[in-house]
């Protein structure tokens, strides 16, 4: 069976793993999340959303930040 949890034992390594890429895999699924919305939204996410809800503006916006 597997039961022995025991620090050091097989299953207990296997168990920590797992749940290190658990809460590595809901810290990024959180990061993306926030990266859909215009408030929480940074970087090139921000961009790809501001060009998506106004497809017009001219090049030059993007490089300086307006429009």
């Amino acid at each position: 069976m597997i039961r022995d949890l025991r620090p050091g034992s097989v299953t207990r390594t296997l168990a920590e793993a797992f749940a290190r890429e658990l809460a590595t895999l809901c810290e990024r699924l959180g990061e993306t999340y926030d990266s859909a919305f215009l408030e929480t939204g940074t970087g090139e996410s921000l961009e790809v959303l501001i060009d998506e809800l106004c497809p017009r503006r001219p090049w030059w916006c993007r490089l300086f930040g307006r429009g």
